[in-house]
């Protein structure tokens, strides 16, 4: 680049750098000014609009409150009887002071008065008198403000009550709890229209083109209208507020307001104040448009750059001006430069100017000057230089002499290093595994003296010709495929077993690995190790012989196995067939058991069916007992036999279940219920065989009867002996193959002086012979009535009957 046009861009940087730093200075500074003018306007104006709500919501509460504590008043006359006017005949006044205050303030919208939950009055609306309102958000929060000792609840926007009487218009509503002395009585919910709260967010008066002024309550919806999207944004515009204005409540007596950039609703820049009121759960938010905010800086932006791009203009024009002083003296000093390369020393460029051009001009001419004596200087030197060079080339000869000692100090070293190679190949003769070293035709070029152990011939007698006729014809052509592959690979390694040709005429198996070293200057051949392994493979065929007769005969033992297999599965075949025949008559046979038990059932039924005829024409009340009895023991015994034929398992039942029917039938047959005595019923499931399910039965059937019958004579409502109500209880455990079979009452007892041992009574002479049938003893209580204990074993463990 031309030194002219360095000048000229140096002065156009130095331009535009100072223009651009004073821009960006002026227009932070500008920013910064405006920003601090926008937020005290917009923090006025919050603090201002936050005054007016507050003021026309505390005044709307202050309302609230004093015809909540009027209401208080009546309430607790009406509570106390005064005048003797009843709660009806105060509802007029109640009436009277609720409409003087809707006509004494046009926001109100409702008014409800909420007794117990239930609408005891009601404006406009009257209808609603008596409707349920107990899980309404108003009656809910008044009473909880009533909990806490608060004056009254500020809901906010709700659905109001009666909305279909008043329209769809958005209210807030306030609940104040009203007392009947320290009690509470209810609920007065007031609603208020939020017109005069519209009024004063829709003033826009000092806010511009773009700034607005809203409440949201704690939903996130917009409660007032919006500036650009008009009434229908209320109760439908959800406004994402920053962070800062989340439960945010400057102080506006501080100066703790803070302005936010932040984005709107209509995803528009704007800066926003916003003041939380944490009564209310709402947010007042004021907020105007940055562009319409920084339109000033804009404009004082836009005139800076014009400036900027004159001032660019000027410096220009003069850098060229100036350039082309600073260039014409320097140019001059060029052509001397270009003038002195060619030779001419005498050329002048000195001038007579008083700047630094001037100075470096008058320098250069004297540099001129003193070079020229230098070159005149350094061709003297260089005819002393000359007679330097000869006297150098004698030094010369003197090292070509210490060269030549050197070169023969270097064959000494040659000849150690051919004693140490003799060393090292004397080491590999002698090694117990054969080496190979082979042409790229497969003629040998080196054979170790260890070769001659296998093969029995010299190395010298070795050497030229071919590998391959030591090989085995059989693995030849294998070994031919791996050697013609192995040759187009340099460094390639290969490892394979082969036979090859004893000095004695025999085979010997062999192990050899190759490497490719053609490529290696130094060997230029493919080197063969092998060794012979002829014993080791003569092993590993015996073994594998031994292997091959092992498979032999497991083979054949397997066979023997399937065999026996086949065998096996016939047998297994046959017996599956003799169990389905075995199912197939089981399944008969229990078919017919249950046949058996449902026709001994039948039978049972139709002798307590005749029993209950032949009962019917019988007047003698001993005699018709006794019947009665029969009938009870071939009921229970039948009862037994229904179960049977009714179970899946025809050698069990389920005796609880049987004894809670028995006693249930016991209990309607007596009606012992209607006669005050109570049932208890302790069994579990558990099951027994017939054999000791009908001794069992009749036992239960015999205990229960005497119970119902002899325990409890006194007659309906009467009490036992000891003064409790009377009841029967019945327990049957089983534990360890042993049963115990408990029937108690708290009646009258048995008499002293009676054996029950020893009675004519057929009943206490079944139990007992029943016992003794089941095996089991049978104990007696006296003490609080009467209890009877029997305790039998499973039938597998009876030793005996026991007395």
């Amino acid at each position: 680049m031309r030194i002219q046009l360095k000048i000229l861009v140096l002065i156009f940087v130095i331009v535009l750098i100072t223009g651009g730093v004073a821009l960006f200075i002026s227009r932070n500074i500008s920013m910064n000014t405006v920003k601090e003018e926008i937020s005290n306007h917009l923090v006025s104006t919050a603090q201002s609009r936050t005054h007016h709500v507050r003021t026309i919501l505390d005044s709307q509460r202050e309302t609230v409150q004093i015809l909540s504590s009027a209401s208080n008043m009546y309430v607790t006359l009406v509570e106390q009887g005064f005048g003797g006017m009843s709660r009806a005949a105060f509802q007029p006044l109640t009436g009277g002071l609720i409409r003087g205050l809707a006509q004494s303030n046009t926001q109100v919208r409702s008014i409800t008065y909420l007794y117990k939950g239930t609408v005891e009055y009601s404006w406009p609306d009257e209808n609603l008198a008596g409707s349920d309102f107990s899980q309404s958000e108003a009656f809910i929060r008044g009473y909880e403000a009533f909990v806490v000792g608060e004056p009254d609840a500020i809901i906010g926007t709700i659905p109001p009550l009666g909305k279909e009487a008043i329209g769809n218009e958005p209210l807030f509503t306030i609940a104040a709890p009203v007392k009947a002395g320290e009690a509470f009585d209810g609920v007065l919910v007031v609603q208020y229209s939020m017109e005069e709260l519209y009024r004063i967010t829709t003033d826009v008066t000092g806010l511009g083109k773009t700034g607005e002024v809203y409440i949201v309550d704690q939903n996130g919806y917009m409660l007032t209208p919006s500036r650009f999207l008009g009434r229908e944004a209320v109760l439908a515009q959800k406004v994402a507020l920053p962070p800062i204005a989340q439960n945010t409540s400057p102080d506006p007596t501080t100066e703790d307001w803070e302005t936010v950039s932040t984005t709107n609703y209509m995803g528009e820049k704007v800066f926003g104040v916003y003041s939380f009121l944490p009564e209310f759960g709402w947010t007042v938010v004021v907020e105007k448009n940055a562009s319409e905010a920084y339109a000033p800086v804009s404009s004082l932006t836009q005139t800076m750059l014009y400036s900027l791009l004159a001032i660019l203009g000027l410096g220009i024009l003069a850098s060229i001006v100036i350039s082309r002083a600073l260039s014409r003296p320097i140019l001059r000093l060029h052509r001397g430069v270009e003038e002195i390369m060619n030779g001419n020393w005498n050329f002048d460029v000195s001038t007579s100017a008083k700047d630094e051009i001037g100075e470096l001009s008058r320098a250069f001419s004297k540099m001129t000057a003193n070079l020229k004596k230098s070159h005149e200087e350094l061709k003297k030197y260089s005819e002393s230089l000359e007679i330097k060079v000869a006297e150098r080339t004698k030094e010369l000869a003197a090292a070509n002499e210490e060269l030549s000692k050197e070169i023969a100090e270097r064959k000494q070293a040659q000849e150690s290093l051919a004693r140490s190679e003799s060393y090292f190949r004397s080491l590999i003769e002698n090694a117990p595994d054969m080496i190979l070293v082979l042409n790229q035709d497969g003629t040998l070029r080196y054979v170790s003296p260890s070769v001659t152990r296998l093969h029995g011939k010299s190395m010298e007698s070795a050497i030229g010709k071919s590998a391959f006729d030591w090989i085995h014809p059989d693995d030849l052509p294998k070994v031919v495929g791996i050697f013609e592959n192995a040759i187009n690979k340099p460094g390639h390694t290969t490892a394979l077993n082969l036979r090859a040709r004893a000095s004695d005429g025999s085979w010997r198996y062999i192990e050899l690995v190759g490497q490719n070293l053609l490529h290696d200057p130094a060997v230029q051949g493919i080197v063969i190790n092998y060794r012979d392994v002829t014993e080791r493979k003569l092993a590993e065929e015996a073994l594998q012989k031994a292997h091959d007769e092992l498979e032999i005969r497991v083979k054949e033992r397997t066979a023997e196995l399937a065999e026996t297999n086949r065998e096996l599965e016939a047998e297994i075949a046959e017996r599956q067939k003799a169990e389905e025949q075995i199912r197939a008559s089981l399944k008969e046979k229990e078919v017919l058991l249950k046949e058996i038990h449902h026709r001994v059932k039948n039978n049972l039924q139709v002798i307590s069916s005749l029993l209950n005829l032949q009962a019917a024409n019988i007047t003698d009340p001993q005699t018709l007992a006794m019947f009665k009895e029969s009938q009870n023991r071939v009921k229970s015994m039948a009862l037994i036999h229904e179960k049977l034929y009714q179970s899946q398992d025809l050698a069990k039942l389920n005796f609880g279940e049987y004894i809670r029917n028995l006693a249930n039938h016991l209990f309607r047959t007596y009606s012992a219920k209607s006669s005050g005595i109570e049932l208890a019923i302790e069994v579990p499931d558990v099951s027994l065989d017939l054999d000791s399910a009908v001794p069992c039965g009749l036992i239960i059937n015999e205990l229960l009867t005497n119970a119902l019958k002899y325990a409890f004579p006194v007659g309906v409502g009467a009490r036992s002996p000891s003064g409790e109500k009377p009841h029967v209880e019945v327990r049957f455990t089983a534990e360890g193959g042993q049963y115990t079979l408990m029937v108690s009452d708290n009646g009258i007892g048995l008499p002293e002086k009676l054996d029950p041992r020893n009675t004519d009574s057929l009943g206490m002479q079944l139990v007992f012979t029943l016992s003794d049938q089941l095996g089991g003893t049978v104990e007696i209580g006296r003490s609080s009535g009467t209890t009877f204990k029997i305790t039998f074993s499973a039938p597998g463990s009876r030793k005996g009957a026991k007395a």
